[in-house]
């Protein structure tokens, strides 16, 4: 029995595009409003038309905007670039949102050290809280991205037009 939802052509391509905007963001974009900002997940509509891409962004809720403010002056580059890369018949229309989902986690282990330790008051909720410390996916990629510098050739049927008898 087949389950639904399962290995829906949306969710692969999602997950090239998510792949193909994390390199673009180590080494394509030159914006300096775009800080530290890691893909964390790209959601695709049914018909690859438009995507949601959620990041998350080191630093203070200021800087996160700032590097939104700056991947929305980029999508028209990354929309060309991930056409080219990808070759999709249609490269779909990229709108960035801010995922909380770290900022979140990181609160509820603090309400849980705060309860561990016996402590009647639990701490606030800081609505300016600093960057959350945790591992880029810069810094998890830099070393997949010095190996892989020379672009793939890819084979197909226009390589073998001459090489029959």
């Amino acid at each position: 029995m087949i389950q639904e939802n399962e290995h829906k052509r949306a969710d692969r391509v999602g997950q090239l595009i998510k792949q193909e905007l994390s390199m673009l963001l180590l080494d394509g974009v030159k914006d300096p409003r775009i800080g530290f900002v890691t893909v964390t997940e790209v959601k695709l509509t049914d018909d690859l038309k438009s995507a949601i891409v959620y990041i998350s962004s080191l630093g203070n809720k200021t800087q996160e905007e700032e590097s939104l403010v700056g991947l929305e002056s980029a999508v028209g580059y990354l929309r060309k670039v991930i056409g080219q890369r990808l070759q999709l018949r249609y490269t779909p229309k990229l709108m960035f949102k801010s995922d909380q989902s770290l900022r979140e986690a990181h609160r509820i282990e603090q309400l849980i050290a705060a309860i561990e330790d016996g402590e009647q008051d639990l701490p606030e909720r800081n609505s300016d809280d600093e960057y959350v410390e945790a591992q880029t996916l810069r810094t998890r990629m830099q070393p997949m991205v010095d190996a892989s510098k020379e672009p793939v050739k890819r084979s197909g049927r226009k390589g073998r037009k001459g090489r029959r008898k």
